[in-house]
């Protein structure tokens, strides 16, 4: 059975080409085949040049629109590879953020004692705090931040009555499988594999209940 697009013929027409050396020399021999064979020139000349070009505007329709559809599925697939390439990026980013865009997950203690701590007037020299304790004015001991806690070098913590909270900014570079955070009973270590100094190596002091 032929196929309706004419397709069955695709291999007698190749030999034919191949031979003839172009695309040109192929209508002339088609031609010819008519003038021989045929009374396509002689039976109607008029009829003749419609036949021809009816079969030409036909089949340049049909490149058209396989030009077009080939352009669509082009500029489809690459629009597709951009939404994948800004996705894995995105993904990327979000698994290393950088120092500057570091984004801190307060819990909601923590938050709690940082909104505390700004409407809690400051001690001025001289005065005494509720337990009765003279407030330290010394400069070279540290001063609590916001959340009742640290600001360092290299990291910041937070605490409340339950909890402790480190916050530790992590280079764009560095992924999470070099990360080293090993926290123990007595003692915590964090840093990134194959530097010599660790962020935070240091030993963890035990608390005493005081029962009231």
């Amino acid at each position: 059975m032929a196929a309706e697009d004419g397709s069955d013929f695709d291999g007698l027409f190749m030999q034919v080409a191949e031979r003839r050396r172009g695309i040109e020399p192929l209508f002339d021999s088609f031609f010819g085949f008519l003038r021989r064979r045929t009374d396509y020139f002689t039976a109607d000349q008029a009829k003749a040049e419609q036949t021809v070009m009816q079969a030409f505007k036909k089949h340049m329709a049909l490149a058209e629109h396989q030009m077009a559809a080939k352009d669509a599925a082009e500029k489809a697939e690459k629009a597709k590879r951009a939404a994948r390439i800004a996705k894995e990026k995105a993904e990327a980013e979000a698994k290393n953020p950088s120092e500057e865009d570091v984004e801190e997950i307060v819990t909601a203690g923590a938050k709690a004692a940082m909104e505390a701590e700004e409407v809690v007037e400051p001690v001025t020299k001289n005065e005494t705090t509720e337990d009765g304790n003279d407030s330290d004015d010394d400069p070279s001991k540290l001063k609590p931040n916001q959340g009742n806690g640290g600001d360092m070098d290299k990291y910041k913590w937070v605490q409340t009555l339950e909890e402790v909270t480190i916050y530790i900014p992590v280079p764009s570079t560095v992924s999470g499988k070099l990360v080293v955070c090993d926290i123990a009973a007595e003692h915590i270590k964090v840093g990134v594999k194959g530097q010599s100094e660790m962020v935070i190596d240091a030993k963890l002091h035990k608390l005493s209940l005081i029962h009231i």
